[in-house]
């Protein structure tokens, strides 16, 4: 028999048209899947009252239909084969009383076969997620550690309400009431009493939790990037692992921090960046619905208002009005069958993205993915938050991975990236390099893949750090042991960099002012770890980290503590708490310095820096309305003589405020990027 025969016939889909499944019940569990298809408008005319279904997210998985599973749906007209995950989703739901389910499922709803009804389908997505009475998103089967997950994010969740948001999430303590009323839950009443036991639990979560923990949001649905908009646009979201019910809202608080608590994944640092990602991914939608919700209700909105005047606001800004660049870095990670999904998926969730832009950026499977990457660079790169995705940009991320050619001004990402969170631009920070200039662009339509911004050549670089490696013969277990390894490897080799040994032995480090009139050892701590400014960190402490690290990692310990110049903290084995806490507090500024790959750096003028993917010869630019220094690389090339890469953002100590533009030599000029 003909592998095709028997099979479901799809008749056309007049415009603005969905196809809904009719999903029949069954008493049996084990019986076939039954239905059948209804073709209906997606936007009824004001008379007619809109068939209320549900929408599913799901993850199709790897393994596609079989012309010999049983793992199809029936139909009245012949049969639509399904993936396993969709099989076994439906089966879950399937009502085994007598009431069918009003249900749209895009393997089944959308024609796969017809690329023109998949490109105008695709282009509806956003609106059938909006109109659908409920979303229902399957995150698979239960497992073994499932149970141990959801009872710990449960515990810790609602012991976090009790104690409220630590003040790194807003940038001051949240109360309890305002903690409930964020993630939308219960405020746990007077008297309900938490145990010891509840709080040791909470408090103190074995490596088994944590284990579990991780391993639930391994789940692959949370790193798909079509969830995003089925996830933030739905108007009322239900979970299911198995056929177990999930809060979404308590998901959220598994990954917060709270006040006086250590995080629930607190040993995630033993894990790679691609096992903590799926709870990263979901962070980052969930705090966007949150707020999209909020900002639903005028009372909603004035709340989101408390929140934003606690901080400078600007992450806040990303989850209340994210812009399309934005989203496309901040979950680049996401996985996609087709690259360029990630630009299709998130199209109708930016808040920038036009009528008129819809002619460039629409969805498109028939160019090269190089052809849609330059089609959205040069859409994004005039729009509001072009400084910020500017800075994002870069050869050190990879930008020109497909294709050298390609702008460096502007992210590629048809590829994954597993550091997009770890880099300058996210830290909060007072930084304000440009001062309250306005970034400004000049495109040309001859030359696409060019742009002109206004800058000042501050330095060049004149001696970089090399790159920190583990050495060959590491036999570390953990993540963890590595990290360290590498930070105080990482530390060692940026002072031999910025300050240099000397060859008097009283003398190990390089004493004298910097240009700014610091201390030069004061100077070098603070580019190590690139100092963010904002008042919640202590210079103080991270002076006293930087040099017990210093003479830690050094191997000088207390043999040094009669040294006449800048170091002001005794070494003494009494203090070996002290020492270790400030060691720990300054380890905790280095994690976005060492994930972001940023090599300190010494500039012709005697410039402290540290930038991404640094090399000797590159230049430190002070670019308008950027409020981070930039690097760029000059481009020799004969095409392209005289105009310069894009390298990354750079942090450089003593011109982070805007002290540049008082030099009597600043002065704005044009600078031509490719």
């Amino acid at each position: 028999m003909d592998s095709t025969e028997g099979l479901y016939t799809y008749a056309p889909l007049p415009s603005d048209h969905i196809r809904l499944l009719n999903l029949h019940p069954s008493p049996d569990p084990s019986a076939p899947l039954q239905g059948d298809l209804l073709t209906l408008p997606l936007f009824p005319s004001p008379s007619a009252q809109a068939a209320p279904f549900s929408a599913l997210s799901y993850v199709w998985g790897p393994t596609l239909p079989s012309p010999s599973s049983n793992q199809n749906l029936t139909t009245p007209t012949g049969v639509i084969r399904l993936t396993p995950s969709l099989f076994s989703f439906l089966n879950r739901l399937r009502d085994t009383s007598s009431e069918s389910l009003l249900l749209w499922a895009d393997a089944i709803c959308i024609n796969q076969l017809d690329p023109y009804e998949k490109e105008a389908q695709v282009s509806l997505m956003a609106d059938i997620y909006r109109s659908a009475t409920q979303v229902l998103a399957d995150l698979g089967e239960e497992t073994d550690g499932t149970a141990v997950a959801l009872a710990a994010i449960a515990e810790y969740t609602r012991a976090g309400v009790r104690r409220g948001i630590t003040a790194k999430g807003f940038g001051k303590l949240l109360s309890p009431q305002d903690t409930a009323r964020f993630l939308d839950l219960p405020l746990p009443a007077e008297d309900d009493v938490e145990t010891e036991e509840e709080t040791n639990r909470a408090m103190n979560p074995s490596a088994e939790v944590t284990e579990a923990v991780i391993r639930f949001f391994e789940r692959p649905w949370f790193t798909r990037v079509w969830v995003v908009q089925e996830f933030v646009l739905a108007r009322a979201v239900q979970m299911f692992v198995g056929k177990t019910k999930v809060s979404w809202q308590q998901l959220l608080g598994s990954g917060i921090l709270f006040n006086g608590m250590p995080m629930l994944v607190q040993e995630s640092v033993s894990f790679t960046m691609r096992e903590i990602w799926g709870m990263m991914s979901f962070l980052c939608m969930a705090y966007i619905r949150r707020i999209r919700t909020l900002n639903s209700t005028e009372d909603g909105r004035e709340f989101v208002s408390h929140l934003a005047s606690l901080s400078d606001g600007r992450l806040l800004q990303f989850y209340q009005d994210p812009g399309l660049a934005s989203l496309l870095h901040y979950l680049r990670m996401c996985r996609a069958t087709l690259g360029r999904d990630r630009y299709f998926a998130l199209l109708r969730l930016a808040s920038d993205v036009t009528d008129e832009d819809w002619a460039e950026l629409r969805p498109d499977y028939i160019s090269t993915d190089d052809a849609i990457v330059r089609r959205y660079a040069r859409v994004l790169i005039r729009k509001k938050g072009a400084a910020e995705m500017f800075m994002r940009a870069g050869l050190w991320r990879g930008t020109n991975t497909s294709n050298p050619e390609l702008p460096s001004w502007f992210e590629d990402a048809t590829h994954e990236y597993d550091q997009a969170i770890m880099d300058l631009t996210v830290e909060e920070s007072i930084h304000k390099a440009a001062g309250d200039s306005e970034f400004v662009v000049g495109t040309d339509a001859e030359i696409p893949d060019v742009i002109w911004v206004k800058g000042h050549r501050l330095d060049t670089l004149r001696e970089v750090c090399p790159a920190y490696a583990l050495p060959k013969e590491n036999t570390s277990s953990t993540m963890l042991e590595e990290l360290q390894q590498v930070l105080f490897g990482y530390v060692r080799k940026a002072v031999e960099t910025l300050l240099k040994f000397s060859e008097d032995e009283n003398e190990p480090l390089r004493p004298g002012p910097y240009l700014t009139g610091e201390e030069l050892a004061d100077a070098a701590a603070l580019t190590v770890c690139a100092y963010r400014g904002v008042d919640a960190l202590s210079r103080e402490a991270l002076f006293k980290g930087f040099w017990f690290m210093c003479l830690a990692v050094m191997g000088l310990g207390a043999d040094w503590n009669n040294h006449q110049g800048s170091f002001r903290y005794q070494w003494s084995d009494e203090m070996e708490g002290e020492i270790g806490d400030s060691i720990e507090y300054y380890c905790n500024e280095l994690g976005v310095v060492v994930n972001g790959n940023l090599l300190p750096a010494v500039t012709d003028k005697g410039y402290f820096a540290s930038g991404p993917g640094a090399c000797e010869g590159d230049e430190v630019w002070i670019i308008q309305g950027c409020r981070i220094p930039i690097l760029l690389r000059p481009n020799n090339e004969p095409e392209y003589g005289g105009r310069y890469r894009l390298v990354g953002t750079c942090y450089v100590h003593g011109v982070m405020s805007g002290e540049a533009l008082q030099h009597p030599d600043f002065e704005w000029r044009d600078v031509s990027l490719c």
